[in-house]
């Protein structure tokens, strides 16, 4: 696959769809060593999502690179005038949709993703942001990850976590509904369930917590109808800590002190979940 076709492959990926190729080809093949690309999607909610995606060429084997992508909560319609940035390096493996959410829901979501250290293994970790804590100096939020060290060496399952809840809910019942619900929970989703209490249906939502190896269910108020959790696996210091992650930097992926982030006016559409 030739550099254009596997850069494609990537935007497809990471749920920027088709409408960027064009841009791309273009900037490939200009003569710029770095160039930006922005996108940007109106949610059916009405938030405005925009993202500067970074690309940078080789001078080793003048291949361009998908380093990172900054996103940013352009209108939050829950908190109006905030605006919430963040850059993900493309390693993470985080997608546009994900993004999205990381950043309008903060600690109530995760990801759950399967990432490599420095020796080329496997390892699994949910990752999530913590968006009312104060930024570092690279103009990013906390974040914060969970490793399968973390967990006593087995990776964190919500499916375990859901059939913990003695509120009876109708999707945990069924074991197709459990998946789905545990495949949404893993790309941080907060999910729409049905449950009873008093002998009544009730719409709720569930929202995942990994430190605690936890699932949170409440009413459409925001009132905690039932929380649950995994006791956690003691573990030595030494085996708690997170594997070192395989750096696959590209040409000036280089950590920065970033410019303020100017948004340009144009305003592309589309984004894949």
């Amino acid at each position: 696959m030739d550099n254009l076709e596997n850069l494609k492959e990537q935007l497809y990926r990471k749920g920027f769809g088709t409408e960027l190729y064009r841009e791309l080809e273009e900037k490939i093949n200009s003569p710029a060593e770095a160039f930006m690309i922005e996108h940007f999607a109106t949610m059916k909610n009405g938030d405005e999502i925009g993202y500067q995606l970074h690309f940078a060429r080789s001078e080793k084997d003048g291949n361009v690179y998908f380093n990172s992508f900054t996103a940013g909560l352009l209108k939050n319609t829950e908190r109006p005038g905030e605006i919430r940035e963040h850059t993900f390096p493309t390693r993470f493996m985080i997608t546009a949709a994900e993004a999205y959410r990381m950043l309008k829901h903060g600690l109530d979501v995760a990801v759950n993703k399967n990432l490599f250290d420095k020796e080329g293994e496997k390892y699994n970790t949910w990752i999530s942001l913590d968006v009312t804590s104060e930024k570092n100096e690279f103009n990013n939020f906390p974040e914060k990850t969970y490793h399968q060290n973390y967990f006593g060496g087995q990776p964190f399952l919500p499916t375990e976590a859901l059939k913990r809840f003695q509120t009876p809910i109708k999707e945990v019942q069924y074991s197709l509904s459990l998946e789905r619900l545990d495949e949404k929970l893993r790309k941080a989703n907060i999910v729409r369930v049905q449950y009873f209490e008093a002998g009544q249906e009730k719409t709720g939502m569930i929202t995942i917590n990994p430190k605690q190896q936890g699932a949170m269910l409440r009413d459409t108020a925001g009132n905690v109808v039932e929380a649950v959790s995994i006791p956690r696996k003691k573990q030595e210091e030494h085996q708690q800590q997170a594997p070192e992650q395989k750096q696959e930097t590209g040409p000036g992926d280089e950590k920065k002190k970033p410019q303020k982030i100017e948004w340009g006016k144009s305003r592309s559409r589309g984004l894949k979940p």
